[in-house]
């Protein structure tokens, strides 16, 4: 129903001629929304192999603390282990999946599930707001958002966070309409979540606190210092990880910039973050407008001014930039308000449409259908650009087939390459990762060698069937002979594949020097480097039959 009506706070509003009408027909309502939400999902499902590369091992790595209380049983470590800055959340449900499942696909599925989830959240969110066709008008612009698509795959909580937060948004409209026992609960679930999914929902949730008592003033204070108890009560296990974060230097060395600079970084990587740069713009006319038309109307100023209120979210990442918290790269701290924006830019684009005075305008469907049109069009374009580099990269000879092929294959697997990017680019493939198993279990391996095992310098690795693989992404001389000796003493042959190093040849050197006394065989297969160890202890030593199993005596560096 509507939020509000001018006849005051806690009434039911009045019936809309309009929204009656979108009653009339649910079902093509819910229709509807159905075929949006599976446009999302192919949407999501096509940029699979894209999000598929090292960076999904190395995101999964950075969850092992999480597993292994959650394996030990130790949930107080669990609630309260940050992994960097991000609160514990995606990290259980991560460790849920890996105890159950554990394969890389996995992963990725379950975020895209959450990022297809927010298209259903942000319908909920603009019906709330504003009606029926404000509702599918923003879960149409979140189905084909290419700013959330780039981000939907992420083996991290960044679509837990779009869903999480717009969801959280949908509950608080809820609540500021009419807030009885059951919508209150509601809101103050979705405040837990959102705060134990990323710091950010701290923005978004006191703005929503202010705009209640804004608008209740003391009719429903009782209810509300009620529901901050309860949240505060609920999200007590995290006030000692935070007040280390705060408290640490390490915290705040990321770089400082300039606001000016980072507008200017903002508009330098539009393209491939946010979509097509008209329509971005476009965009962001659509939500002022919409806000514009929402304050103007008695009806949904309460609304609007929640809404406008999370965009708030915006000012604050520049806040966290400037004292050197977050970096001008994290343009996925976005996501948290993308809900509200969304929803804004639908009701600009049907302006009055679900108004007393009739029908949304023609022209604003079309213009909604023309940004949809694009940004389809637009992320076609990427996935199909990724798939003739996928395609070309498979009629070329490659190390890691050459490795792979091996019968019987290898006992481990190192993949060597530079950094792929700064803050890595969703629009590129790796070709090398493709050639893995995607939907094999996958555990975390040698966790009773005496390293750190989130220290990259060990190459993370991961045991997949009955192969180890580690991933690098520079030559380290002490970590890697510390490996190759435990290795050799076990007997394994291991298969060493460097590529992508045109543009850092002395990563060839350096890695030749390490393995000069372990006596590889070393073959350049199509550009890429292919060493092969076929190690003299392997007719006394232990066969990989028990991974994990460290030799007596040898510490790591």
């Amino acid at each position: 129903m509507p939020l509000e009506t001018p006849s005051g706070a806690g009434r039911r509003p009045a019936a809309v001629p309009s929204r009656a009408l979108d009653q009339a027909g649910p079902r093509l309502t819910w229709l509807g929304l159905a075929l949006l939400v599976f446009l999302g999902a192919c949407l999501r499902w096509i940029r699979f192999d894209l999000r598929f590369n090292q960076i999904t091992f190395a995101y999964a790595a950075y969850y092992q603390p999480v597993v292994s209380a959650f394996e030990a049983g130790d949930w107080y470590a669990v609630l309260t282990t940050f992994v960097g800055l991000h609160p514990p959340l995606y990290s259980i449900l991560f460790a849920f999946l890996y105890h159950a499942w554990g394969a890389p696909a996995g992963y990725l599925l379950m975020s895209g599930v959450f990022s297809t989830a927010a298209v259903v959240a942000a319908f909920l969110l603009g019906r709330e707001a504003y009606g029926d066709r404000t509702g599918l008008g923003a879960a149409a612009l979140m189905a084909v958002s290419v700013y959330q698509s780039h981000y939907a795959l992420e083996v991290n909580n960044y679509p837990l966070l779009t869903f999480v937060a717009t969801l959280g948004q949908w509950t608080f409209l809820r609540a500021l309409h009419r807030p009885d026992t059951r919508r209150l609960a509601g809101w103050i679930a979705t405040m837990v979540a959102g705060l134990y999914t990323h710091a950010l929902v701290a923005v978004l949730v006191c703005g929503q606190f202010l705009v209640f008592l804004g608008i209740h003033r003391r009719r429903y204070l009782r209810q509300v210092a009620l529901a901050a108890l309860a949240v505060a009560v609920a999200c007590s296990p995290m006030i000692p990880p935070v007040l280390a974060l705060v408290t640490s230097t390490g915290t705040y060395q990321n770089e400082t910039i300039h606001p000016l600079a980072l507008w200017s970084s903002v508009i330098e990587v539009m393209t491939q973050r946010f979509g097509p740069p008209a329509i971005v713009l476009l965009l962001v006319a659509a939500s002022a407008a919409g806000a514009w038309y929402g304050l103007k109307d008695p009806r949904r100023v309460r609304a609007t001014t929640a809404l406008f209120a999370a965009l708030g979210v915006v000012p604050a990442v520049a806040a966290l930039i400037v004292v050197q918290v977050a970096s001008a790269e994290q343009y996925p701290y976005y996501l948290s308000c993308l809900g509200p924006f969304l929803v804004l830019a639908a009701r600009g684009f049907l302006g009055r449409g679900d108004s007393p005075a009739g029908r949304s305008p023609s022209f604003g469907w079309l213009a909604l259908g023309f940004v949809c049109a694009t940004e389809v069009a637009f992320a076609l374009g990427e996935v199909g650009e990724a798939r003739t580099t996928i395609a070309q990269a498979e009629r070329r000879p490659h190390a890691i087939r050459a490795a792979l092929a091996r019968k019987p294959p290898p006992d481990v697997l190192w993949l060597i390459a530079p950094p792929l990017f700064g803050d890595d680019d969703k629009r590129a493939v790796d070709p090398v990762y493709l050639a893995l198993p995607k939907w094999r279990r996958c555990r975390y391996y040698g966790l009773d060698l005496g390293f750190e095992y989130v220290n990259y310098a060990f190459g993370q690795p991961f045991s997949c069937g009955t192969m180890v693989m580690h991933t690098f992404t520079d030559i380290y001389p002490a970590e890697m002979s510390f490996l190759l000796d435990h290795y050799r003493r076990r007997g394994d042959r291991v298969s060493i594949v460097m590529y992508d190093v045109v543009t850092s040849p002395a990563y060839v050197p350096r890695l030749e020097a390490v393995l000069k006394p372990f006596h590889p065989v070393h073959q350049v297969v199509g550009g890429t480097h292919l060493y092969e160890l076929g190690l003299d202890s392997r007719a006394g030593g232990v066969r990989a039959g028990g991974r994990g199993e460290g030799g007596a005596g040898h510490a790591p560096p």
